[in-house]
């Protein structure tokens, strides 16, 4: 697309439609480069923010029954993000083990984890299931 006025002719690449501006191969570099940096700033000041305030990623599985009682939790709470139920629960039991340590021993008790409940820290909480038994 060539544009002249008065004599003077140039020539144009792209017509952007959304701010009706005419830009050249040129300037479109331009707008790309700038638009890379910018982009590069963010993630340096991100990276910066989660330097600064110590952030850890934890990653680990979940198998059937803690999956269930992550969701349940979750939907109890309304909460849409699992960090964020996460991060709440281990504040609010951190509090109260400072409180009473004996209600956090008993929070975490394996013994009384495997009396009150289907799962069990061995083979038999895979009993009904053929697809972990096929596994092991």
């Amino acid at each position: 697309m060539d544009f002249c006025f008065q004599g003077v002719c140039l020539a144009f690449k792209e017509v952007r439609p959304d701010v009706g501006i005419v830009m050249n191969d040129e300037q479109k570099e331009k707008q790309r480069v700038a638009a890379r940096e910018r982009k590069r700033k963010e993630r340096a000041r991100k990276k910066a923010h989660k330097a600064a305030c110590g952030a850890h990623t934890i990653s680990f599985e979940l198998f059937r029954g803690t999956r269930k009682c992550l969701d349940e939790l979750m939907e109890a709470g309304g909460f849409e993000q699992q960090s964020e139920l996460f991060t709440l629960l281990l504040h609010g039991v951190h509090r109260e083990m400072k409180r009473d340590k004996s209600w956090f021993l008993d929070l975490v008790s394996i013994e009384k984890l495997n009396s009150e409940s289907s799962v069990k820290r061995d083979r038999s909480r895979f009993q009904d299931s053929e697809e972990c038994d096929k596994s092991q």
